[in-house]
């Protein structure tokens, strides 16, 4: 693609399905700047949502969409607790989530 003057000093596109094309670089409406990275233990998942705790004790766990957040599987496993006091070994994680939906959960 052949960029000219005209082309760099236009207004930048700044919507995936151009719904917010004025919006300034860094504009806090958009969603990708309010998101936040956590470090989770995974107590349980299904094909829709993971039940994860940020200290490994289940009783304290929140089921999270997976269509609102990102996974990144970290190698190896945590301890963690069951709600009647076991101790097992769980899967952790690096999750990336809005920062809206990770303060209704409690996890941040």
């Amino acid at each position: 693609m052949t960029r000219d003057t005209f082309d760099r000093f236009s207004t930048p596109y700044r919507g995936r399905f151009g719904d917010n094309d004025t919006a300034p670089i860094g504009s806090n409406d958009s969603a990708c700047f309010n998101l936040t990275n956590i470090d989770v233990v995974i107590h349980h998942g299904t094909e829709k949502a993971l039940l994860v705790s940020i200290d490994g004790m289940e009783s304290r766990a929140q089921w999270l969409p997976r269509s609102a957040i990102d996974i990144e599987h970290k190698p190896g496993f945590v301890t963690a607790t069951k709600r009647n006091g076991q101790i097992i070994q769980c899967a952790h994680a690096m999750i990336v989530i809005p920062v809206n939906l990770a303060k209704e959960k409690g996890l941040i």
